[in-house]
C-alpha cells in the first residue's frame, strides 16, 4: 500500500544554511506541514510544501 508524504525543502540556519527536507506522514500530513512552515520559517508560503508517494 502507498501513501502520501508531504515534505519541505528549505535551508536550514543551524546547519549553516544547508538544505534540509522536513517530512510529514499520516492523515493530517498537508496541514502539518503548513503549521511546522508557519511556525519556523520567515519565508514560508504553501508553495514550498512538495509531496510524493511512498510505498
Amino acid at each position: 500500500m502507498s501513501s502520501e508524504v508531504f515534505y519541505i525543502k528549505y535551508l536550514n540556519q543551524n546547519k549553516n544554511y544547508q538544505s534540509d527536507i522536513k517530512e510529514f506522514s499520516g492523515i493530517n500530513a498537508y496541514n502539518d506541514a503548513k503549521l511546522w512552515g508557519k511556525k519556523n520559517l520567515s519565508n514560508f508560503n504553501s508553495d514550498l510544501i512538495y509531496s510524493k508517494t511512498k510505498d
